[in-house]
């Protein structure tokens, strides 16, 4: 880790935001992976319009601009640029996102959050999410609700991640980008808006391939998304179709002897193999609302999900056949008799029905053998909500919500035509109720005390002879939160300051019985406590009284302590150790400096502190620091626009793992491979080309 490169970037933050930093000009940021904020944005959470500020939650909006065209292959990078949230990639097709400390237990995917894209859900029966495959160039907006929602959106115990695609433009326009970047990386895409009327339709098409840093290591995902929007007097319509198809080899993690001493190499069993995955899904969704009046309107959302995946691993191929669907049901009605209360009930019913099948690897070379498995798996997940928010002025703003769940699934051999294995759990209450209050003006105080559960995972509950452990219990908690936000902090501004508590109980560990199977068991608590603070700059959008200032800047640092409470496993009591999997403090800053309109330079810092490794806490990932800086060139002219931006990525060529796996075991004689190792200093050049009518 360079020190001095750490303490520049440091002294160079603390100057500009104590300075009395140039107001701006209005302009469009354009930068790799940026996030643009507005003052007064309005956050769609809790299904209520309100500006952040007044939001009695830590919620985290952020607009990703559709500008950007230097970005990361996935989404995964963005979000560590979001409180609350820790993103680990391994690969550009294997990473795992956890939120405050939850589904740090999750080996190879995403649990234990909702996800959910235009208020589709992206997250399966089980709690499975699925993010990798989403381009960030689809995404327009973010707003990342920290700590359990199981009143509003069903349940997940670390939050939720709401994510929206752009809207669709009034005018006709297009916009074309490409791409070059190290180790054989490229990226083109197309964007076009028609707009006619009442009706709006936006077409975009994104292809990335990499020859990757790493063996066996090639990637390369086509992408698709239509949206349709119709919006009339009083009945809307929208319309949404996401489709991706991935081809991509899997390196898998590295012991630490390759992670010194050759990180681009392959785990041996992974590339003897050739290991890869070949996904194609298609997501699409309808969204139709009428307005009665001013007081009542009726929402509507019908969904459908659709994924065929073959993943050749050393131990077998794997084939899988997913489909799934929901609807969703709401209303809102406002009472004028009672002035700012909101009354919104909803149901929600979701269906998926999964079929995994497993076939030989013939002495493990990729050399597909007989079929050795194959299951048909029913899940089906039901919620009703009530939420009712109260804001009687400007200054006050109190929401209660509540939901009952019910969850369950069935299990069928048909390889073996064993009998029927049902899970059906008890119909679960999570309430939440949340205030806020202004102290002085533009600054607000807020809690919050809501309750949350996670659902077990097939996986974990699926023993290898198809028999169901049903006495697993979900995982259940309580959060507690409460902080201070608001805006004009010191003129320029914006900030949002937060502490919680979430004490979990029926803690599921997965026990590893073979190499790729793992079951799952109530074994005690653990409990999540942390401190969340971010800062930006207010108002980025303000005339520039000088041709070299500050547009923007940001800080963010987060504090976490997660630890076991009663964990006693095979004899070894862990209490009181670190959660593996999830460093104690973080922070990232950035700084944006324009010079007039058309030149921008933007220098960031990442820094990750010490991380547990196991559940011993023997074992420990030094911290470490990667710096990037992006710059660009931009020129505007009537309805035309051309951008070109480069970037430098790990620009003091940091070696850490970008990626690691918790409690990796030891295989015969193989050392336990604990490392996903990360890209040394990279580069990526692009060119973007755009007109509106």
């Amino acid at each position: 880790m360079s020190k001095f490169f750490i303490a520049g970037v440091a002294f160079l933050f603390v100057f500009i935001t104590n300075s009395n930093a140039q107001v701006i000009d209005t302009l469009a940021i354009d930068t790799f992976a940026k996030v643009n904020r507005l003052d007064e944005v309005e956050v769609r959470a809790l299904h209520s319009n309100m500006v952040t500020r007044r939001f009695p939650a830590t919620v985290y909006a952020v607009n990703a601009s559709s500008n950007d065209i230097i970005l990361p292959v996935n989404i995964n990078e963005s979000l560590n640029k979001i409180p609350a949230i820790y993103a680990h990639t391994g690969t550009f097709n294997t990473s795992r996102i956890t939120m405050r400390g939850i589904g740090t237990r999750s080996l190879y995917g995403t649990r234990k959050i909702n996800a959910l894209f235009n208020d589709i859900p992206l997250t399966s029966g089980e709690g499975d999410t699925f993010i990798d495959d989403i381009d960030l160039q689809f995404v327009d907006r973010m707003e990342v609700v920290g700590g359990p929602t199981a009143g509003i959106y069903g349940p997940a115990l670390g939050g939720t991640l709401l994510l929206y695609s752009a809207p669709v433009a009034k005018q006709n326009s297009f916009l074309l980008n490409t791409g070059v970047g190290s180790y054989g990386t490229f990226q083109n895409s197309f964007r076009a808006d028609l707009s006619k009327g009442l009706s709006a339709l936006s077409v975009k098409y994104k292809n990335v391939s990499s020859d990757g840093y790493r063996d066996n290591n090639t990637y390369n995902r086509h992408s698709a998304l239509i949206n349709y929007n119709h919006k009339g007097p009083k009945s809307s319509w929208s319309f949404l179709a996401l489709f991706t198809d991935v081809k991509a080899d899997i390196p898998s993690s590295v012991d630490s002897a390759s992670f010194a001493n050759n990180p681009r190499a392959a785990a041996t069993t992974w590339a003897k193999t050739r290991g890869r995955e070949n996904t194609q899904r298609l997501l699409a969704g309808v969204t139709h609302q009428y307005k009665f009046n001013d007081q009542l309107s009726a929402f509507t959302t019908l969904y459908g999900l659709y994924k065929k995946s073959v993943e050749v691993r050393p131990f077998n191929f794997m084939n899988e056949d997913d489909k799934s669907g929901g609807v969703k049901l709401y209303m809102q009605k406002k009472f004028s008799k009672v002035e700012g209360l909101t009354v919104t009930p909803g149901i929600s019913a979701f269906f998926e029905r999964y079929q995994p099948s497993l076939f030989e690897n013939i002495g493990g070379v990729g050399e597909k053998g007989s079929k050795i498995a194959d299951n048909v798996e029913n899940i089906y997940q039901a919620n009703a909500f009530l939420i009712a928010g109260y804001a009687p002025d400007l200054k006050n703003f109190i929401t209660i919500s509540l939901n009952l769940n019910k969850f369950g699934f069935n299990d069928k051999n048909i390889f073996t035509s064993g009998a029927v294995q049902r899970y059906n759990h008890a119909v679960n209450f999570s309430p939440r109720i949340s205030a806020s209050r202004q102290l002085v003006l533009n600054h607000f105080v807020f809690a919050s005390l809501s309750h949350g559960l996670s659902y077990p995972s097939m996986q974990e509950i699926i023993y290898p002879d198809g028999t169901i452990n049903d006495n697993v219990n979900p995982e259940k908690a309580w959060s507690f939160e409460a902080g201070f936000k608001g805006t004009q902090l010191l003129k320029e501004l914006r900030y949002t300051v937060s502490a919680y508590y979430m004490p979990v109980s029926d803690l599921i560990v997965p026990e590893r019985i073979a190499e790729d199977t793992y079951v799952g068991k109530n074994v005690g608590k653990s409990r999540h406590t942390g401190f969340e603070i971010s800062v930006e700059k207010a108002d980025p959008l303000l005339n520039a009284s000088s041709w070299f200032y500050v547009a923007d800047y940001r800080l963010v640092y987060n504090r976490q302590s997660n630890k076991f409470g009663d964990f006693l496993e095979n004899g070894v009591n862990y209490q009181g150790n670190n959660l593996p999997g999830v460093p104690e403090n973080r922070m990232f800053a950035l700084v944006n400096f324009r010079v007039k309109r058309w030149f921008f330079v933007e220098p960031e810092i990442y820094l990750n502190g010490e991380t547990p490794m196991n559940d011993s806490n023997t074992k420990f990932y030094n911290s470490y620091s990667v710096g990037n800086i992006r710059f660009g060139y931009i020129f505007e002219k009537n309805r035309w626009n051309l951008r070109l931006s480069a970037a430098i990525n790990n620009l003091t060529d940091e070696k850490y793992a970008s990626m690691i796996l918790i409690n990796a075991p030891a295989a015969g004689n193989r050392p336990p491979r604990y490392y996903y190792p990360a890209m040394p200093r990279n580069y990526a050049i692009a060119l973007s080309f755009g007109f509106k009518g």
